[in-house]
């Protein structure tokens, strides 16, 4: 996990990820292959003033059980 502040988080922060499709992607690969597939994933934290006051980036793995 890797995380970069911009603004002191105040009130209600809502965070959202628009990075749905890419781990789709890395189950099927991983489904396909049978090997592990890793994928970073982004989510950034919006305040009400719809600012940007956080983005935090996930390195998710994933490998299919056989």
């Amino acid at each position: 996990m890797n995380a970069e502040f911009y603004k002191k988080a105040v009130g209600k922060i809502r965070f959202t990820s628009t990075d749905g499709v890419l781990i789709e992607e890395a189950i099927e690969k991983s489904i396909a292959s049978g090997e592990g597939v890793t994928v970073d994933c982004t989510s950034e934290g919006i305040n009400e003033e719809s600012e940007v006051v956080a983005r935090f980036i996930f390195t998710w793995s994933f490998k299919a059980k056989t």
